[in-house]
């Protein structure tokens, strides 16, 4: 097994090797060979003298002294620490530091372009994507934006300004894509060339790297992750909010209609990440049946709009992925670490043991998601770190920590009840009750997606199902009743946010906007025309604040009247009411923020924006998601973090990651 330093000991052979085009070690026969790597020192002299220090540190015998990570490569051909060379020499030397890591990119892209199933086995070349100036890479978890094209020469990645990126591996150059609003994970075309994205219009095809977006259908989307066939067929993972409403679709360009995919034998629950395996009509998914919070891998056959001869891998807290490289092989993320195991495709299981491939590679099993991909050819790109679980901590208002609430969890919304008791923790894995002070947890959801929240008194819970607004006591004086149903939501993703104390109107949203719902008689006003996330409601009913989906900022607005909205800050998200009314706090990335209110009904008055304190920014956060939360008077601040914070800054690729 391959080592981080014994990946950047290979590099710095191979890197002499290009640039010199002579052999490092030498010898008659391969001992002679062996016997020169073990004790000889690499003679470096006709490597130029930048270029000479980075060889000196990636080849040192001592593990411990060599370079630590390739991402600091650029550290050691800083001109602040070149050697001291003539005049006449000197202005050579950047052109050819810059030129010896343009042929290492290249070498890894040639590689990458010429590898296949059948080759011989490859030397393993590391190195490291850093975001362009100016930018950072989102925190790891939630849905997974690095990814590697099927042929192994290009990688696709998102920044924190939510535009999309191409780093070709033959290239040192990051290419970006145009900015558009996109959902749900990217998926590479099998040509390599192009990518499917989802987006509020439906799913689009972009040539990158800049080419114009193209519709592929306005029936279809991808939030749980899509695979694109090599007969043009699209299989998508589509989340719907009404009971049974998650599946498989698929769309194919000849019959140019999207038909739901029927899984013989399976019942309700929760479909993530389908792959088709290359050439194949075979496809690998994640299932999640409803009632339980495990994920079960599987391997069927597309044929006919149908899924049939399903066969059970195994369990698995997140999607897998398949490469043909080392035989065809499944490659997962468990307990950290990334392991492929062969796939005996002829008896449809699993063969041989799990071999280690990479240690410390994050994974979130919220939406089952890990951060790897791999290409065809066996190539890897991964982010490091560990698995996503949250803790709620408590602060107070100087951002001093003073206690811990609840039990971990791949949770990634919090909502405090009246009594400051309990608090719901929801994710995509399941949902709790648990104790403000304690560690104890009551399952009361299997993750399928609704915001579940209080009713005014703490009494009940309040989630929707599909077009139906239910609650349930939490005594057990009664069981699951509906409150009402919305009217014309067949195929929309219902989010309830806010329910009076007499049961008499609803707040809830859709992908299109922010409605109040009367009841009887379901009678729906709009609020807000548009798309929006992380409502709340003030605490008398005649408020909600939010974050638009596609403006920055928080609003708030009075449920009399949508002409009444006002901004109350130009940046944040996570807008929280506290139960006194007279504060609403929100979360800007690496802070919180205080906006003071006064006043009450329509009057309202909102101050400027106050920053309370920084905390770090969590991880595996989706989209509806609400992190923050707040008690009675503001004393207490609860937000959820990560158990760990793992330091993924940059994106690894290493080839031959997967021998062949």
């Amino acid at each position: 097994m391959s080592t981080k330093r014994a990946d950047i000991w290979a590099f710095g052979v191979v890197l002499y090797e290009l640039i010199t085009g002579k052999r490092l070690f030498t010898g008659d026969d391969v001992s002679e060979v062996l016997a020169a790597v073990i004790k000889d020192k690499p003679d470096l002299d006709a490597a130029p003298g930048r270029v000479r220090r980075l060889l000196e540190s990636c080849l040192e015998k001592d593990p411990v002294n060599r370079l630590r990570d390739i991402g600091d490569v650029w550290k050691l051909l800083d001109d602040s620490h070149a050697e001291p060379a003539a005049p006449r020499r000197a202005t050579w030397l950047p052109w050819l530091a810059a030129a010896a890591l343009a042929i290492a990119a290249m070498a890894i892209g040639w590689m990458a372009r010429t590898a296949r199933p059948s080759a011989m086995t490859l030397p393993s070349v590391a190195l490291s994507i850093v975001p362009p100036k100016g930018t950072e890479l989102p925190n790891p978890g939630g849905i997974i934006l690095e990814k590697i094209s099927p042929d192994g020469t290009a990688v696709l990645f998102r920044t924190n300004d939510n535009r999309l990126h191409v780093r070709r591996l033959d290239s040192l150059d990051t290419q970006s894509v145009p900015p558009f609003d996109f959902g749900g994970t990217p998926f590479w075309a099998p040509d390599s060339q192009s990518i499917a994205l989802s987006t509020l219009k439906g799913l689009f095809k972009l040539h990158l790297p800049r080419g114009a977006l193209e519709l592929v259908t306005r029936d279809l989307t991808a939030e749980r992750g899509g695979t694109w066939g090599e007969d043009g067929t699209i299989l998508c993972a589509k989340f719907d909010s009404s009971p049974g409403g998650d599946g498989l679709y698929t769309f194919s360009a000849e019959r140019g209609r999207v038909v739901p995919v029927e899984v013989q034998g399976f019942k309700d629950g929760r479909y993530y990440n389908p792959e088709f395996l290359p050439g194949r009509r075979d496809f690998l998914f994640a299932f999640s049946p409803n009632g339980s919070e495990g994920t079960q891998i599987y391997l069927a056959t597309l044929r006919d709009g149908k899924a049939v001869d399903v066969k059970f891998l195994f369990n698995n807290d997140t999607s897998v992925t398949f490469t043909p490289a080392g035989g065809g092989r499944i490659v997962f993320v468990r307990d950290d670490n990334l392991y492929s195991q062969r796939l005996d495709l002829s008896a449809r299981k699993l063969a041989g043991e799990p071999q280690l491939v990479q240690e410390h590679v994050v994974s979130d099993p919220g939406p089952r998601t890990a951060n790897f991909s791999v290409s065809r050819s066996g190539t890897l790109v991964w982010r490091s770190g560990t698995v996503i679980v949250s803790q709620l901590l408590v602060f107070d208002r100087k951002g001093n920590r003073t206690g811990v609430a609840g039990a971990t969890a791949p949770i990634g919304t919090v909502n405090l009840s009246p009594d400051e008791a309990h608090f719901v923790a929801r994710g995509e894995a399941g949902s709790w009750i648990m104790e403000t002070n304690g560690s104890g947890r009551v399952s009361v959801g299997n993750g399928s997606n609704v915001l579940t929240l209080w009713s005014p008194d703490g009494s009940r819970l309040i989630q929707s199902l599909g077009a139906k607004v239910m609650e349930v006591s939490l005594d057990g004086s009664r069981g699951l009743r509906e409150l009402g149903e919305i009217p014309a939501s067949a195929g929309r993703r219902i989010l309830v946010h806010g329910v009076s104390s007499d049961s008499r109107w609803i707040v809830y949203s859709d992908e299109f906007g922010l409605y109040l719902l009367s009841l009887p008689g379901n009678q729906t006003t709009a609020l807000v025309g548009q798309r929006v996330d992380n409502v709340a409601m003030s605490p008398d009913g005649n408020w909600v604040v939010y974050h638009p989906y596609t403006e920055p900022g928080i609003y708030v607005q009075p449920l009399s009247g949508r002409s009444l909205r006002r901004q109350i800050a130009s940046t944040g998200n996570f807008p929280v009411w506290r139960g006194d009314g007279k504060e609403i706090l929100y979360y800007d990335p690496g802070h919180i923020w205080s906006v003071v209110v006064q006043g009450s009904g329509e009057q309202m008055q909102f101050a400027a924006p106050e920053h309370l304190f920084s905390v770090a920014q969590p991880m595996g956060i989706l989209g509806g998601s609400r992190p923050l939360a707040v008690n009675y008077d503001g004393s207490r601040i609860y937000f959820l973090q990560s158990t760990e914070q793992p330091d993924a800054g940059v994106i690894q690729v290493r080839t031959g990651a997967i021998p062949q």
